[in-house]
């Protein structure tokens, strides 16, 4: 996408925008039991005050100043490049930049097994579907 990133320890990815670094992406990693998990977001867009509604703010005294805050730390790559960024473009220049990085890798389009749609399917019901879960989070 030829956006000029950079990371930024502990765990964000930043561009700089009007002289100032501004975070596109954020990642969370934890290592049990032999496996590694890695979580991060991309920015395509970024809409902080729907951001904010949506979230759990403490106080609503506190909301407007961390509206401002995260405005003045957060971008998106639509934002930075100036146009619209889809999903399928960041897909496709992540996975062409993973492949030209790693040699030995190579994405494969697959499909979920009968017992990974079966486990899809549980959690559905049990968990995202249920008004309990999503309250409590």
């Amino acid at each position: 996408l030829d956006v000029h990133a950079q990371f930024v320890p502990l765990n964000d990815i930043v561009v700089v925008k009007n002289g100032a670094p501004k975070k596109v992406s954020g990642n969370a990693q934890t290592r049990k039991r032999g496996v590694i998990l890695q979580h991060g977001t991309i920015l395509l867009k970024v809409d902080v005050e729907k951001m904010f509604e949506l979230l759990k703010v403490p106080a609503e005294k506190l909301k407007g100043k961390l509206i401002e805050d995260v405005k003045q730390r957060v971008t998106s790559l639509s934002d930075t490049l100036g146009r619209n960024v889809t999903f399928n473009e960041a897909f496709s220049a992540l996975s062409v930049g993973f492949e030209e990085e790693f040699k030995h890798c190579k994405f494969e389009a697959g499909e979920l097994t009968r017992s990974e749609n079966k486990l899809v399917q549980k959690f559905k019901v049990e968990k995202y579907e249920s008004e309990a879960w999503n309250m409590s989070r």
